[in-house]
């Protein structure tokens, strides 16, 4: 493996510990794990992963992934809504 990969990898591997999967209800955090986290989850027991997912829907909950550390302003983190809120239609 060269240089440029391994350099590679740790960066990605960097990314997936700075962003966060969180799940909450009503403004209250029930999971916040980082995103390598779900994704070793999801490759050994996908069917765990997709129960929960299943549950977490039905249960009203909102899931979403933060960009905890942004190069440019590392105190305000982004957040990409990967499901629209319950009860709204989607735009």
């Amino acid at each position: 493996m060269s240089a440029l990969n391994r350099s590679r990898v740790r960066e990605l591997i960097h990314k997936g510990n700075v962003r966060h999967v969180v799940v909450e209800k009503g403004g209250h955090r029930t999971v916040d794990l980082p995103l390598n986290v779900v994704i070793v989850a999801a490759i050994l027991a996908i069917w765990a992963v997709g129960i929960l997912l299943i549950l977490a829907l039905v249960g009203g909950y909102s899931i979403h992934i933060e960009d905890g550390q942004s190069d440019d302003s590392p105190d305000d983190p982004t957040v990409v809504d990967v499901m629209p809120p319950t009860g709204q239609p989607e735009s």
